[in-house]
């Protein structure tokens, strides 16, 4: 397979581009199959790739690297990398890792990414790429797809939305949930989180200062972070979250770079998550994602597997039939549903469909979440619930409940009275 991609990405056509040159195809790896690339366009010096199923988005390389190596393999001893910065990224067991190179340049990139399929113990060498949008890429207002929530109209909290009497005294309680969003205010008083474990920020690489305050921007409002978070601890008695004793893993990632999303992965994993919410999607899954998905979903947990939670997302395309963060198959796709609408993202069969949008309280406002993010992170609310009623569940038995009681929107309270009378059956035959 090495051969085959090399020969493949020596034998393109070039676009030359100044001094530059690019091959017009460029040939990675999706779930460990090869996929073709087809450039784009290069503004500003970074070329752009992009794939009929990506549907309208692009994928930016710029100075780093992504490579995947026996652990024994030191990079620094080679001669191209000799002298230039290197973090290992993500760790898959005792003898494969991943590690990111920062390099001058793209065409670097592209260079290195040549040479090391030659060299003994280097698996797999891609860029670390940006995902954008056609008009983020031309130089129009960019905006990470994670915040593009659709506002409709604000109905209720989420507990009324779902038709909640009753519900776990302790929800939440001995679970920890990752939420990885653009970005967090912890000190909004309409939030009551008991436990912060790790809060920590991927594109900068450093944990997050609690005394620290920041200009905000489009890209790390925390106006959908908090969202999220109020869905899983929020306060007050119409506002109450869905798991208020859980411990919180906050991951802020605000821009899509693949080293920065298989880093919240990886850190997710490390900090003991349970349930890993991601209320955003992706429109290409890069390799080094979806091997941080396949260690997380099948070692984390003690062996029970992580659960990862991810919204469906808020534009028509199939899921199915696409190279999406959704299609990745150890994933929990949600879609919501909206006036008895479902949204418009199509999937053979969803793990769960949930009624949007939710009324949430942000610094002092009452605010309307909707669309498949806010869907999703309640399903990880609910998840989170029947883990602290069970915490023996395994991710494969939540994917089979929420199937059992899902016709086809998610029956949220019989699933809770299922689990809460199985749990006390079986503590009474022991």
């Amino acid at each position: 397979m090495k051969n085959i991609l090399l020969i493949l990405i020596l034998l393109s056509p070039i676009f030359l581009h100044g001094e530059e040159s690019w091959p017009s195809k460029l040939v990675v790896d999706y779930r460990s199959n090869p996929v073709t690339l087809h450039l784009v366009e290069v503004s500003d010096g970074f070329p752009h790739y992009t794939h009929p199923k990506l549907n309208g988005f692009l994928l930016r390389i710029a100075g780093r690297l992504l490579v995947k190596h026996e652990k024994t393999l030191n990079l620094s001893n080679l001669d191209d990398f000799k002298d230039t910065p290197q973090m290992p990224i993500l760790k898959l067991n005792d003898h494969t890792m991943w590690t990111v190179v920062q390099l001058s340049n793209p065409q670097a990139v592209i260079n290195a990414m040549v040479k090391l399929r030659h060299v003994p113990g280097v698996l797999l060498a891609e860029p670390d790429f940006l995902q954008l949008k056609i008009t983020a890429a031309r130089g129009e207002k960019a905006r990470s797809e994670s915040n593009e929530t659709r506002y409709t109209a604000p109905q209720n909290y989420v507990r009324t939305v779902l038709n909640i009497k009753e519900w776990p005294l302790l929800a939440g309680e001995n679970v920890n949930i990752a939420v990885i969003d653009s970005a967090f205010n912890i000190y909004d008083d309409s939030l009551n989180i008991p436990k912060i474990i790790l809060n920590y920020n991927v594109h900068r690489r450093e944990r997050i200062d609690k005394a620290r305050i920041e200009p905000r921007t489009i890209f790390n409002d925390p106006y959908h972070g908090n969202a999220s978070l109020s869905l899983l601890w929020g306060v007050g008695e119409q506002a109450k979250g869905l798991a208020p004793q859980a411990s919180a893993i906050l991951i802020e990632r605000a821009v899509n770079w693949s080293s920065d999303l298989a880093l919240a992965l990886q850190l997710a994993q490390s900090a003991g998550a349970d349930i890993i919410a991601c209320p955003w999607t992706l429109r290409f899954t890069p390799q080094i994602v979806s091997d941080a998905l396949d260690a997380l979903t099948t070692m984390g947990r003690e062996g029970k597997g992580a659960i990862v939670v991810a919204a469906a997302g808020n534009q028509y395309f199939n899921i199915d039939d696409s190279l999406s963060f959704a299609a990745e198959p150890n994933v929990l796709v949600i879609n919501a549903l909206s006036n008895g609408q479902l949204w418009p993202a199509q999937k053979k069969q969803f793990n769960a469909i949930l009624p949007v949008p939710y009324l949430i309280n942000f610094q002092g406002r009452t605010l309307s979440y909707s669309g498949t993010s806010s869907a999703s992170v309640a399903v990880s609310g609910v998840i989170a619930s029947l883990l602290s009623i069970d915490p023996a569940l395994s991710r494969q038995e939540i994917e089979d409940l929420l199937r059992k009681f899902s016709s086809p929107e998610l029956e949220v309270q019989e699933l809770v009275k299922y689990v809460v009378a199985e749990s006390k059956s079986n503590r009474n035959h022991n």
